[in-house]
Order: structure tokens, then sequence, then C-alpha cells
């Protein structure tokens, strides 16, 4: 059934592009944002809180889901699906993709930085040239956050697992210092900590899944390099792990000469031929399981 509401809910964010401010952040920098009023406190106290601040709501929403799910299978189908469509993105990467490059077609720069800008989650570089490539190395980072991560979670602990991701990812983000000269407080290192948790079983396996759609041997050559290099925690590496596989698996033949939008493409394709690889192994386990 998890298989049937991946698919719903993907089709869903396709046709209800509309309603993206539906899940936007401001709920989760209100909810968050209590903590900052917290200002003493012994690093169990803040482990300890924020843990709970991620856990009780997830709890809330895994018991509505299967309240729901008591009363009428459809119920508890919908509600699965509503969990999991508000756990994405809050914006599809895949879309501000192409709205970036219809913006660079036009020759629309303001547009072109603004779209580039909301992808990156920074401040975009200058040039052309070098904007596209920074968009497409984003994407290879950014569709971990905003689309894979939460379906793996839905799929191995369901609608609870999904909304589990978006509250870490949340907590991260209502809690980070609000400028370079801000110090980050202890909370925001705890949820820094547990959303690097949450997203490093996704963001590993996806980076292997570039390999296996992309230039597998270089992959896995430069992941064992980089790894050997390493020096910081597990749960700081995630975006570094998969911007490292998805370059080297665009580095295969072919690949010489690209100018920006080529390159963009592929990186393009790249994601989407792992996900959609993703998508056929969950789609294989669920007919397995029901054969059996």
């Amino acid at each position: 059934m998890n298989f049937i509401a991946i698919l719903v809910t993907l089709a869903l964010d396709r046709g209800l592009r509309h309603l993206e401010f539906c899940r936007d952040h401001r709920l989760g920098y209100w909810y968050f944002g209590l903590l900052r009023r917290i200002k003493t406190a012994s690093a169990e106290l803040v482990l300890l809180v924020t843990v709970l601040a991620v856990i009780v709501p997830t709890l809330v929403v895994d018991g509505i889901q299967h309240g729901l799910a008591s009363l009428s299978p459809v119920l508890g189908f919908l509600a699965a699906v509503i969990i999991l469509l508000l756990s994405l993105g809050p914006r599809d990467a895949f879309h501000l993709i192409k709205e970036y490059r219809i913006a660079v077609d036009k020759k629309d720069e303001l547009e072109a930085t603004r779209l580039a800008r909301l992808l990156i989650e920074d401040a975009p570089p200058a040039g052309p040239d070098q904007c596209a490539h920074a968009v497409g190395e984003a994407l290879l980072t950014r569709v971990n956050d905003r689309l894979f991560a939460p379906l793996f979670w839905f799929v191995i602990l369901g609608p609870s697992g999904a909304a589990l991701y978006w509250l870490s990812k949340n907590a991260v983000l209502a809690l980070k210092p609000k400028s370079s000269h801000e110090a980050p407080s202890d909370y925001a290192e705890v949820a820094r900590r547990i959303h690097g948790t949450l997203a490093w079983i996704p963001a590993h396996l996806l980076a292997l899944s570039y390999g296996l759609v992309g230039s597998f041997d270089s992959t896995w050559r430069e992941l064992r390099a980089y790894y050997r290099m390493c020096e910081k925690q597990f749960f700081e590496n995630n975006d570094a792990i998969l911007l490292c596989a998805g370059r080297a698996a665009l580095s295969g033949p072919g690949c010489e000469g690209l100018n920006r939008m080529e390159s963009l493409d592929r990186a393009t394709t790249l994601a989407t031929r792992a996900l959609i690889l993703w998508l056929v192994v969950i789609g294989l386990f669920t007919l397995g399981g029901w054969i059996l």
C-alpha cells in the first residue's frame, strides 16, 4: 500500500504545483522557534527537549493516521498521502530546474537568479556559466532532502517516518543562526545532528544509485577516496557525499565539452534515473510481498 501511496503522492505533487505554498516552513519556524526562548539549559536538557520537540508531533501524526485507518482503510490511505505530500519540498527541485531553464532561455536574469537561490538555498554565484553549474550541483543534493529522504522514511516507518524527517528538517531551518555573526545555539546543533542522522542512510543510497545509473567505477573510486580523506563526523557528510558521487557519475565518456545547459540536463537526467531506479526497487519489493 505504501508504494501506491507514493505513486499517488508524486502524481498529486506534479498536478497540484500551485498549492506548494501550503507546505512552506512557517509552521515549523514558529513551533521550533519556541526553543529559542529557553535561554539557559544543561546539555542533557537541550538534547531531551529538542528530541521531544521532534518526536512528540511525530507520535501525534502516527496516532491520527492509525486512528483514521482503523475507521476506514480509505481514510487511512488518504491521510498517508496527505502527510507524505506535505512532507515533500517545500518546492520540487525538478520543477525549479525546469523554470530556471525557461528563465535562462528568455534571458530573464532576475527570475533565473531568484530560482537559482531557491534551489541552492544561498546566493548564487555571479555569471551565467557559474550559476548554471551551481544549480546542477545543488539539484544532486537537494533531491535527497526534498524528495528521496521523505520517501525513504515513508517506506520504512510509514507516514510518521515522513513526518519525522519533515520535522527534523524544519528544526534545522528554524534554529540555525539568522546571520553569519550569530553563533549557533545548542538547540541548533542537536537539531543538525538529528537531521543529519536521518538523512545519512538515504543520502548514501542515493549516492550509490548515482553510480548505478551513471559511471559506477568513477563513483565508487571517488567515494572511497573521499572517505579516506574525510575528517567530518558522519552526519555532516551527506551533501558532500551526494556531490562527490554525482560529479563522479557524470564524468563518464561523452561529458567533455558540454555547455552549461547540457551539463544541467545531464545532472537532471542522472537524478531522475536514480529516483526511478528506487521506485522500481520499491515496486518489486511490494509486488514480492503481495505474491508471498
